[in-house]
């Protein structure tokens, strides 16, 4: 979401006093003793600092296996508008009950000029024809983890005379794919890259159309401290560290390079052509410090017979190294997993632990990152595994929110479940065991055991 007020065209009436000076008239106006007026000297505009940036509250992508998202921003922050007339009939509003009314007036509106235009199409054309965001504490613009394909321009949706397929690139995995170097493409570097094919169509039945192509980048993101544990701050669109800093220039090796090989630069009406694109992450960010690249593909587009160019934007975005590699579950010096006590404390001494009926103990784990798979079993002492643990089987498993519970707690007793379902259960005799934690990385395979991030506790009993 959007703060607004960024267009010095757009005036919004407000008035500020100080608290005391506003008691002040609050009271006097209880008692009817006083007429308030502003005298037309002492007005004064004032733009909000914070307008046509990305509001701290709005969220951040991308989805579990690095999906571009969101798609688009709109105007959320601060916005003026009706209210219930027992309420006082208007009132100024953040959040994203005001960005999803705009983006629905938006699309009605484009449906009206374009009766017969598909969701698919709204979908590309509000992404392409957006305007990226600027992000003032770089100097670049926002990444598309933040802003999507920028600010939504219905005008532009709505004279839109090119589709452009797909609308945006998601850099799922940059370390697994394309390995090598660009050579001719891009200057001759070791470098790890991505192929990807637009297919850009003229649909203005008439005019011919001219492509021009150009990059933009966007600023870096990482949710990670410098030692590549996640952050234990809560971060924001204002708090995630960004790179670059400050708007300094900035060495071109920290940013990303986009090459485009062009098909035909001319198209005619109704036709398309195909535009191959290289993306090749900024080498000159540390991979130990977990960067989220991005930026825009811009395509300018005039028509024959016409001066004025349309922008088109593709936004993409990806990771900076291997995110196969990262680990789910929390890191080491958290201190998790661990098995807990009925107060929630880690147990220090588990092979002295005897679990009993009148015992409560839980295993506490906490994921930096989602998960596909999340599977606690039991395992005895012929490392046999005997069933999952209560609770132990789930699927599509969002990483640990900061701001609520610290870690999943998962209770650890003589009752094994024997399937996924947690319907079918028996009781364990007594015995050595132990936990067997197993969570699937990102982008990993459930039938292959090796993308699965293992930890097993020490051995415990269970009593009689």
């Amino acid at each position: 979401m959007v703060d607004m007020a960024f267009d010095s065209n757009i005036l919004i009436p407000g008035a500020f006093i100080s608290m005391n000076d506003g008691r002040m008239v609050e009271e006097s106006i209880r008692s009817g003793r006083t007429l308030v007026r502003a005298l037309e000297s002492d007005l004064i505009t004032m733009p909000s600092p914070s307008g046509g940036h990305m509001s701290a509250f709005s969220s951040l992508g991308p989805t579990a296996e690095l999906g571009l998202v969101p798609l688009i921003s709109a105007p959320g922050g601060n916005i003026l508008s009706t209210y219930p007339q027992s309420m006082g009939s208007y009132t100024s509003l953040s959040g994203t009950s005001m960005a999803a009314p705009y983006v629905a007036g938006a699309v009605a509106l484009l449906k009206q000029a374009r009766p017969d235009i598909t969701v698919t199409h709204i979908r590309e054309l509000l992404v392409t024809t957006a305007r990226p965001i600027a992000d003032s504490s770089t100097g670049l613009v926002s990444n598309p983890y933040s802003s999507g394909g920028g600010l939504i321009n219905i005008y532009d949706a709505i004279r839109a005379r090119a589709r452009i397929d797909p609308p945006l690139l998601s850099i799922n995995n940059t370390r697994r794919e394309h390995p090598g170097p660009i050579n001719s493409y891009i200057r001759p570097i070791n470098a790890y890259w991505e192929i990807h094919t637009l297919a850009i169509q003229n649909t203005d039945s008439a005019k011919s159309m001219r492509i021009s192509l150009a990059h933009i980048a966007a600023n870096s993101l990482t949710m990670f401290d410098k030692n590549g544990t996640l952050s234990q701050q809560l971060l924001t669109n204002q708090t995630m560290p960004t790179w670059p800093t400050n708007t300094s220039p900035v060495p071109a090796n920290t940013l990303p390079q986009v090459l485009g090989i062009r098909g035909n630069t001319l198209v005619r009406p109704g036709q398309s052509t195909n535009i191959t694109v290289f993306i090749a992450p900024p080498l000159g960010l540390p991979e130990s410090e977990r960067w989220f690249y991005g930026g825009f593909i811009n395509f300018k587009l005039t028509w024959d017979g016409e001066s004025t160019a349309f922008s088109h934007v593709v936004p993409y975005a990806g990771f900076n190294g291997d995110m196969h590699k990262l680990s789910v579950l929390a890191s080491a010096p958290i201190g998790l997993p661990f098995l807990a006590d009925s107060e929630l404390e880690p147990i220090e001494n588990v092979s002295e632990l005897t679990i009993s009926a009148d015992t409560d103990v839980y295993l506490a784990v906490a994921l930096d990152l989602p998960t596909r798979i999340f599977a606690a079993s039991i395992v005895d002492a012929t490392n046999t595994t005997r069933g999952y643990l209560p609770l132990g089987y789930s699927e599509y498993v969002g990483r640990t929110l900061l701001d609520e519970a610290p870690y999943y707690t998962i209770p650890v007793n003589r009752t094994v479940f024997h399937d996924t379902q947690m319907t079918n259960s028996s009781e364990l005799s007594a015995g050595s065991y132990h936990v067997h934690l197993k969570v699937l990385r990102p982008f990993g395979d459930p039938a292959r055991e090796s993308d699965f991030q293992i930890w097993d506790s020490d051995t415990f009993k269970l009593g009689d």
